[in-house]
C-alpha cells in the first residue's frame, strides 16, 4: 500500500487499484523495478511484441521472437523471465486472454524498443480504460 497503488484496506470493502497510478507506474516505472533481459534461445509462449495483440499491429521480422521458458510452449525465441515465474505455466493451463495480453504488453514496455513500448504504453492505456 506504501506505493499508493492500490486504495486502503477497509473491513467492509476490498482494495482497489487506483488505475491513474498503475497506469503510470507500468508506463514508466515497470521497465526499472523489473527491467526484461533477452536471453538464451529456448522453446516457450510468445510474449512481448511476438504475442497475438502486437502481431495485429506490426509485423515481426526474421529475428528470434521473446518467449517465456516453458518446455510445452509452441514457438522457439529468446527467453525473457516472466514476472512471476509461473506465468507461463498459468497461460498455458488456464487461458485468459486479457490476463496475457496486460502481461505481453508489460513485458514489452520492460524489454521493447522505442516503437514496441509506444504501442504497448497505448494499447495498456486504453484496456486500463475499460
Amino acid at each position: 500500500m506504501s506505493a499508493k497503488l492500490i486504495t486502503p484496506y477497509e473491513s467492509f470493502e476490498k482494495p482497489k487499484p487506483i488505475l491513474q497510478a498503475c497506469e503510470e507506474f507500468f508506463i514508466h516505472g515497470i521497465k526499472y523495478v523489473f527491467p526484461g533481459k533477452l536471453g538464451a534461445l529456448t522453446r516457450g509462449v510468445p510474449t512481448s511484441y511476438s504475442s497475438p495483440s502486437f502481431r495485429k499491429k506490426m509485423s515481426l521480422g526474421s529475428d528470434p521472437i521473446p518467449v517465456w521458458p516453458h518446455e510445452k510452449g509452441e514457438e522457439k525465441g529468446l527467453t525473457l523471465e516472466p514476472l512471476y515465474h509461473s506465468v507461463p505455466k498459468s497461460i498455458m493451463e488456464h487461458p485468459d486472454d486479457l490476463f496475457y495480453e496486460i502481461l505481453t504488453l508489460l513485458d514489452a514496455i520492460r524489454s521493447g524498443r522505442a516503437r514496441e513500448k509506444k504501442i504497448a504504453a497505448n494499447q495498456l492505456t486504453e484496456l486500463l480504460k475499460h
